[in-house]
């Protein structure tokens, strides 16, 4: 692999009564994509209740995000915008998310300080 980026998520989930499964769901999917300039960073950044602009790890114009919320309570909002009306996600501790990178984001915490490990990478 060289200037490359592997992207991949799943979902799987199943229900059980009596002990047995009954019922399975399942998504996923597997992309690729030439990382450009190589031009990619790993940050970890702490937010508050205040909407603060997500540092994106230094790289100009990412075109994917990996963002994990590391905080052990307290939840991380992401927003499209600084007023936080427009939602991404909500992570809560442990859980994160990889994301086309959109052109700006925010993120701020449902009550305490969160901290969030970054990766983005320009694609």
């Amino acid at each position: 692999m060289a200037n490359e980026i592997q992207l991949a998520a799943s979902l799987t989930a199943q229900r059980l009564s009596g002990g047995a499964i009954t019922a399975t769901v399942t998504g996923s999917c597997q992309a690729l994509a030439t990382l450009v300039d190589s031009d990619m960073g790993s940050a970890t950044q702490s937010f508050t209740t205040s909407a603060a602009a997500v540092l994106l790890a230094g790289v100009t114009s990412p075109g994917y995000l990996f963002v994990k919320n590391t905080s052990a309570t307290g939840n991380l909002l992401l927003y499209l915008d600084e007023a936080k009306t427009q939602r991404i996600t909500t992570l809560k501790p442990g859980e994160g998310i990889p994301i086309p990178a959109p052109a700006a984001m925010w993120g701020a915490s449902s009550a305490e300080t969160v901290v969030a490990h970054i990766v983005a990478v320009k694609a």
